[in-house]
C-alpha cells in the first residue's frame, strides 16, 4: 500500500497522501510524518464521518470531496472499503491528479480489503487450536505454539497448519498427521468461502 501512496505522492503538487478505511482508521500514509499521528487519526475519522453524512443527505455515496483552503487542498476520493485522501497545493493540475489517483485506487482497494483479512483469519486461531487440543491431547504444546505465532493471514495460517501436520507426522504418525491437517484446512477453507 505504501508503494502505491509513494507513486501518487510523487505527482507534482501533492504534499502527501493517506488511506483510511470506511471506519476512519488510517491504513497507510506517505510521507509517514505527513501529520502527527493523533491529528492524522482525527482527520481520517472526520473524513469517514463527513463522507457518511454527505451520503446520508444525498441518499447515495458522494463521488469525491474537494476541500479548498488558502494554502492547501484536500481531495477525498472514495474507494471500496475506504477513502484515498490527498493533500495538495490549491492550483494542482486536477486532471493529471485524478488520472493518477484513479489508477492508484484500483490497487489500493484490493490492498485495503486484504488488510482487513488478518482480523478475520486471526479469529480462526482459537478454533484451530481447539482442533489441535482435541486430536493431539498432551502432544499439542508445540503445535499450539506454532498456531499462536502464525501470521494471521490465510497464507500464514495455511503454512502453520502444514507445519502442525509435519510435526504430527514426525512425532506421532502419518494417519494422525493427515487427520489434523485435513481438519485444520477445512476450517480455513470454510472461512475463505464464507460458509
Amino acid at each position: 500500500m505504501l508503494e502505491t501512496l509513494k507513486e501518487i505522492s510523487a505527482v507534482d503538487g501533492v504534499a502527501g497522501a493517506f488511506v483510511c478505511d470506511a471506519q476512519g482508521t488510517v491504513r497507510a500514509t506517505d510521507p509517514p510524518n505527513l501529520f502527527e499521528p493523533q491529528a492524522l487519526a482525527a482527520a481520517a475519522q472526520t473524513v469517514g464521518r463527513t463522507m457518511a453524512a454527505v451520503a446520508d443527505s444525498l441518499g447515495q455515496a458522494p463521488g469525491e470531496l474537494d476541500l479548498l483552503y488558502a494554502d492547501s487542498r484536500l481531495l477525498v476520493l472514495p474507494m471500496e472499503g475506504g477513502h484515498l485522501c490527498l493533500m495538495c497545493v490549491p492550483q494542482i493540475n486536477m486532471a493529471l491528479l485524478k488520472l493518477r489517483a484513479n489508477l492508484a485506487i484500483k490497487t489500493l482497494q484490493a490492498q485495503v480489503a486484504q488488510a482487513g483479512q488478518p482480523q478475520a483469519f486471526a479469529a480462526l486461531v482459537p478454533r484451530l487450536q481447539e482442533i489441535v487440543r482435541e486430536l493431539l491431547g498432551e502432544k499439542a504444546a508445540k503445535p499450539l505454539e506454532i498456531l499462536a505465532v502464525a501470521d494471521p493471514t490465510r497464507e500464514g495460517l495455511t503454512a502453520a497448519c502444514d507445519e502442525v501436520g509435519r510435526f504430527t507426522r514426525l512425532f506421532l504418525n502419518k494417519a494422525k498427521a493427515d487427520d489434523v491437517t485435513q481438519r485444520l484446512r477445512a476450517v480455513l477453507d470454510a472461512s475463505s468461502t464464507g460458509s
